[in-house]
């Protein structure tokens, strides 16, 4: 039987968490914080969190590759969205 040692993850400066919404599990969390003035998405790995520029991660797997959204500049709606843990955002649709 595996066993597992709860922790508190760090809230980044200015926010407070809103969801953990995935894990690798390997020890590696992903979700959304709110700030001042929106919702951000942010990873938590090796003790620290990261915020995240216009990418929402709902779920992250094994290989690191979140799944997630990002907001259309131009109309505001949500974006599927696909992010490696250290890459850029590749949108899944494209608009006309």
């Amino acid at each position: 039987m595996a066993t597992c040692t709860a922790a508190v993850l760090p809230t980044p400066p200015g926010t407070e968490v809103y969801a953990v919404t995935g894990t690798d599990g390997h020890g590696t969390f992903v979700g959304v914080v709110r700030g001042a003035e929106r919702r951000q998405g942010v990873v938590w790995r090796d003790g620290g969190a990261t915020l995240l520029e216009d990418f929402v991660p709902l779920d992250v797997n094994e290989s690191g590759l979140m799944g997630g959204y990002t907001i259309d500049p131009f109309d505001g709606r949500p974006v599927a969205a696909l992010r490696p843990l250290d890459g850029p955002v590749r949108t899944t649709s494209t608009t006309a």
